[in-house]
């Protein structure tokens, strides 16, 4: 976000304000709107992207002088004032970056998390003696994990992201736990 405002504020080149500047505003959206959806959004890269040429195409008709804003420095530079499809190009690069970090990059976590992979299933083994098994819930984001609390220490092993009610099943058939499973935060 930084980075933005010192481009927006003080650049005035030909390649850096208008075009890495409009690539990395789209990554900067999407991380913002990632932080109210940190699970399962396949959509929003596509959602950035058609409110970013909405935005553009409002460029087109001018609309920060249809609304008068045009005294107002932070307005201009927010809005813009200029339609150019160079812009159109950087928003869909920039959204295919956030595509990119969400198919990849989520599936890569989701494999670590899970324990899925070409390689053999090595599920950590349950102790139903020694562990406690658990879901442990950020009050940040809302990500849930399940995985065992060892009762000797209190330290939490990680084992499946919870994204939806048919993970938390699979975590219990997986490692034949049957009933409630606490949450903890």
């Amino acid at each position: 976000m930084l980075l933005e405002i010192f481009i927006a504020l003080f650049m005035r080149d030909s390649f850096v304000r208008p075009f890495l500047g409009d690539f990395l505003v789209v990554i900067l959206l999407y991380m913002i709107i990632r932080s109210f959806f940190p699970i399962g959004a396949p959509w929003l890269p596509a959602g950035v992207f058609a409110f970013s040429v909405l935005v553009e195409i409002l460029q087109f008709f001018h609309i920060v002088d249809i609304l008068h804003l045009s005294d107002n420095r932070f307005m201009s530079v927010l809005i813009g004032g200029v339609f150019d499809w160079k812009d159109i190009l950087a928003y869909f690069l920039g959204c295919l970056v956030c595509a990119f970090s969400y198919f990849v990059l989520s599936k890569a976590v989701s494999q670590k998390l899970t324990g899925d992979s070409n390689k053999e299933d090595k599920a950590p083994k349950y102790d139903s003696i020694n562990k406690k098994p658990v879901i442990k819930c950020s009050i940040c984001n809302g990500e849930q994990v399940a995985g065992f609390v060892d009762l000797s220490n209190g330290i939490f092993e990680d084992v499946m992201l919870i994204r939806c009610e048919a993970d938390l099943k699979e975590f219990c058939r997986k490692y034949g736990i049957v009933g409630q499973i606490e949450k903890i935060y």
